[in-house]
């Protein structure tokens, strides 16, 4: 089993308050600080509300740190070139040291790329695009005179030098739960990232299982691929406040911009990227996704940085 590590995930839009809580990550011994990398904000679509560009805050980040690691959560391949996309990860590996984690998607807020005038293909080629820029960036930083020709991507001897830091190359994370994007994540990731409120626990341990086969079945050791999760924390005195806490959870995602999904509380406490209650109950909950589906790196979104303070004094020790 690997160690159990927490990353701090940094709210977009405040920059006083990213910078207050970039360097009480370092302060409190997180593993990891992590930021969207959304053109609009994703929760509340045609709202004007601040968002920071995720990939020059990072740049910010690492000057300001030196022990975090770094990670977007996550890079959408829509916005960026592959080919430039490792240039960036080869630069921000540099600035921090030896610190970047490459955390990269397929994207699926429509809105922005509408906004932003880029074209939103259909789920399938999003992934198929995805699989093929992880493979471009790999031979960016593995080969001395990369080249590949796909469907959507073409490079032709993109010498990347620098070389990054990191061998043979930063970490690879991929987030999504996608049946196609598994497939991606099998053949190339060091780990997989989910935050999904809607498949149960039931669900994701087997499609972890799937991920292994298919892991196997490309000749990976499928222990290679670490299982990470972005949670939101939803904190709670009392075992009263706690129950009233769970019920609201479960209203306000079935209510707001999701389509209806948590029938109620315990389905609201069940869902694998949320984690709703006292400390105690926080505890059992970290352990049950550990226990059940292997994951050793959480990345949270925390209300505060209070309880950031708190969930490192109360809650890390026991993992760490």
């Amino acid at each position: 089993m690997r160690p159990i590590r927490f990353g701090l995930h940094i709210f977009n839009g405040d920059f006083q308050r990213a910078r207050r809580s970039v360097l009480l990550a370092e302060q409190l011994a997180y593993h990891s600080i992590s930021f969207d990398d959304h053109l609009l904000p994703a929760k509340t679509p045609g709202a004007r509300i601040p968002q920071f560009e995720c990939f020059t805050m990072l740049a910010w980040m690492a000057s300001i740190t030196r022990r975090v690691r770094l990670v977007p959560t996550v890079g959408c391949m829509s916005f960026r070139n592959p080919a430039l996309l490792a240039k960036m990860f080869t630069t921000l590996d540099h600035i921090s040291g030896g610190r970047i984690t490459v955390g990269i998607g397929a994207g699926w807020l429509r809105n922005e790329y509408e906004a932003y005038g880029y074209r939103y293909p259909p789920t399938a080629e999003r992934i198929a695009q995805l699989g093929e820029g992880v493979k471009v960036m790999k031979a960016m930083w593995t080969q001395l005179e990369p080249s590949f020709s796909g469907r959507y991507f073409r490079i032709d001897k993109a010498v990347n030098l620098p070389e990054p830091i990191q061998k043979p190359h930063p970490p690879i994370m991929i987030g999504g739960t996608d049946l196609r994007t598994l497939r991606i994540i099998a053949q190339d990731a060091d780990m997989m990232s989910f935050f999904t409120h809607t498949l149960s626990m039931a669900e994701l341990k087997r499609r972890l299982e799937i991920v292994r086969t298919m892991a196997a079945q490309a000749g990976r050791n499928p222990d290679d691929i670490e299982v990470s999760a972005m949670v939101k924390v939803y904190p709670a005195a009392s075992a009263a406040e706690s129950a009233a806490l769970a019920e609201r959870v479960a209203r306000e995602i079935t209510t707001g911009n999701f389509k209806p999904r948590l029938p109620g509380a315990e389905a609201a406490r069940g869902a694998p990227a949320l984690l709703i209650g006292t400390v105690e109950e926080i505890k059992r909950a970290i352990r049950v996704r550990i226990e059940e589906l292997g994951c050793t790196y959480f990345k949270l979104i925390l209300p505060s940085d209070q309880f950031a303070a708190t969930f490192a004094s109360e809650i890390m020790p026991e993992f760490t």
